[in-house]
């Protein structure tokens, strides 16, 4: 499927303009460092969501209409996944892949929510980078801890 530079620029800017219907949630765990944050912010990233779908197997898809609301949730303009016919269920787990023009790629582990129709967003968990030079690596936690 063909997206167009207005439509991924008309979901981006619905999606910025959402992030304010989203709670502020408390967390110990899944909030992205603010390297992460940044890249998320950036409407030419590439973003794909991913979610089990009701046949047991995964579903993914693209969608740039997607911005951070805060550190550890991510609003989501729901117009790509309405357009592919798919529909993702309130409180089902989700993955969020994060790629950009540098070598550095993360993922992000959370639960849906929806907001309204046309709009939803991520309660993060897990935040994990898949790049060099520790792919697999959780980074939402301290690597080190402090000694007692």
């Amino acid at each position: 499927m063909k997206l167009s530079k207005l439509s991924v620029l008309t979901s981006f800017l619905k999606a910025r303009f959402a992030s304010g219907k989203v709670p502020v949630r408390e967390s110990e765990e899944g909030h992205m460092p603010r390297n992460i944050l940044k890249r998320m912010a950036q409407m030419s990233a590439i973003k794909v969501v991913s979610f089990i779908g009701e046949d047991g197997y995964p579903i993914a898809f693209p969608t740039l209409g997607m911005v951070p609301a805060a550190s550890n949730s991510l609003v989501i303009n729901r117009g790509e996944e309405k357009r592919r016919g798919l529909r993702i269920r309130n409180g089902q787990r989700v993955a969020i892949s994060l790629v950009t023009a540098e070598p550095a790629a993360f993922q992000m582990k959370g639960t849906f929510k929806e907001i309204d129709d046309n709009t939803a967003y991520v309660e993060l968990d897990r935040v994990y980078t898949c790049s060099l030079p520790r792919p697999g690596e959780r980074v939402d936690i301290p690597m080190l801890r402090p000694e007692s």
